[in-house]
């Protein structure tokens, strides 16, 4: 028992713990290509395998088009020696992943291709490739952990989400995504408690920084914004001539470009949507101020209550919204949350006060940009579709809450401003790292739990 509440101190030993459990529990017991757009993200996976980057019409051996397609035959099996009786090859679609970059999908096809090299059926493929993502982001978490100098225990908490162990265990993109984007801010939280200027290796992690967030997903460009709050002082070795303020400026303008240079560069080699014609007609260019409508709709309508599944879905909604923790728990994990915000730790290492006020209202318009960009991104790439709600949608059908989960770790610097006028304090710090594991283990173990007596 010593042993135990021993570990329970040390925030980056329990995300590695309990994110390499749950994680691969969750590869073996939920039904393969239910996860959300798992298929999509297997045909994207094993297209890396074999050195295939075209979006326009991929080669797959019919064995592995039958398995992408196994939830249209409401085929929900993890059996490893499922396959096709006869094989082929054919050219086709290559999947509705096939737009992202490859670098949100390197995990997978790394167990994929070790899959492959061993002659696995599809299912073991598919097996292999969630195991490699589990253990990625067991293995990141644990290194960001680490690295990040304060709110260690914020970073274990929304890591740990079940939403992030679920998506972890499966064949999503959306691990990538949620890692860059915690280290990314991780980075930038330990650069505002940096006394000295920044080196020349950190203002080129800005740059590869600026880069990963909007190779992933492009509306993550946007959490760059909280570097602004950094003091002008910090920044050297660009140009003796300029001031620090206009080396500053020059810093974080050129790696904002950089990164959108790279993305527009990928999309249009890569042949996206970008860069083809949209059938469908963008009804805010002539109505703009119906987006406000759409938003209120999305996040805030009671009648509509679509706003309550995207907060449920930050936390634990699983497998293609087939199940989802029980609101009691929700509520649970997000009192957990705000504890772990507002608790007061003496050893943390705080900016100026004029820093974290900054860093406090960048951190709000961040997070209120990124909302509202990918709100309008699924409205008009998705919701107004003839298929879907059409041109006079109301709301942004498609907007999931595990878009938003890493995102949540803006929360600290708002939080840190908030700290200077109410915290919580505490007898023993102990009781962090106890509510964190205690509640984390709790609620993962539920999910566990559900998903076993779900699909057996």
């Amino acid at each position: 028992m010593s042993r135990i509440l021993a570990l329970t101190q040390d925030p980056a030993k329990v995300v590695l713990v309990m994110a390499l459990v749950f994680g691969i529990m969750t590869s073996l017991l939920v039904p393969q290509m239910l996860a959300s757009d798992e298929n999509a993200h297997f045909l994207k996976a094993y297209a890396i395998t074999s050195g295939n980057l075209s979006s326009e019409s991929c080669s797959f051996p019919d064995s592995v088009r039958y398995k992408a397609n196994a939830l249209l035959r409401n085929d929900l099996t993890n059996d490893l020696a499922i396959g096709q009786p006869t094989e082929g090859t054919t050219n086709g679609e290559c999947g509705a992943a096939s737009g992202y970059v490859p670098i949100m999908h390197l995990p997978q096809a790394v167990g994929i291709g070790a899959g492959r090299l061993i002659g696995g059926s599809p299912s073991t493929l598919v097996l292999m490739g969630r195991l490699a993502n589990a253990i990625f982001y067991a293995l990141a978490l644990f290194w960001i952990v680490r690295f990040v100098n304060n709110r260690k225990w914020v970073f274990a908490a929304i890591g740990l989400l079940p939403t992030a162990i679920h998506t972890a265990g499966t064949l999503s993109g959306d691990v990538m995504n949620n890692i860059v984007v915690l280290g990314s801010l991780a980075f930038i939280y330990n650069l505002l408690g940096q006394k000295r200027a920044l080196s020349l290796s950190q203002t080129i992690a800005i740059y590869a920084m600026a880069a990963g967030l909007i190779l992933t997903k492009a509306p993550n460009i946007l959490l760059i914004l909280p570097l602004l709050a950094l003091p002008a002082h910090q920044f050297t070795g660009i140009s003796g001539r300029l001031a620090p303020k206009a080396r500053k400026w020059l810093v974080i303008i050129s790696s904002i470009t950089l990164a959108v240079i790279l993305f527009l560069a990928w999309q249009k080699l890569y042949g996206s949507m970008l860069y083809r014609d949209i059938p469908t007609t963008n009804p805010l260019v002539a109505h703009p101020l119906h987006f406000v409508t759409v938003m209120f709709n999305t996040y805030l309508s009671p009648g509509l209550g679509y706003g309550d599944m995207v907060i449920r879905g930050m936390i634990g909604d699983f497998a293609s919204f087939s199940y989802h923790l029980p609101a009691v728990l929700i509520i649970i994990e997000i009192l957990l949350i705000a504890f772990v915000l507002l608790a007061h730790n003496p050893e943390e290492q705080l900016a100026a006060r004029k820093a974290q006020t900054t860093m406090a209202l960048l951190s709000v318009i961040a997070l209120a940009a990124f909302v509202t960009a990918i709100t309008y991104a699924l409205y008009t790439a998705w919701s107004i579709l003839p298929v879907r709600l059409g041109p006079n949608a109301a709301y942004a059908d498609g907007v999931q809450g595990r878009y938003f989960t890493a995102a949540l770790i803006l929360l600290v610097p708002i939080a840190s401003y908030i700290r200077s006028y109410a915290s919580i304090h505490l007898v023993r710090q102990s009781t962090v790292g106890l509510a964190v594991s205690l509640v984390s283990f709790v609620c993962l173990s539920f999910y566990i739990l559900e998903t076993y007596a779900t699909f057996t």
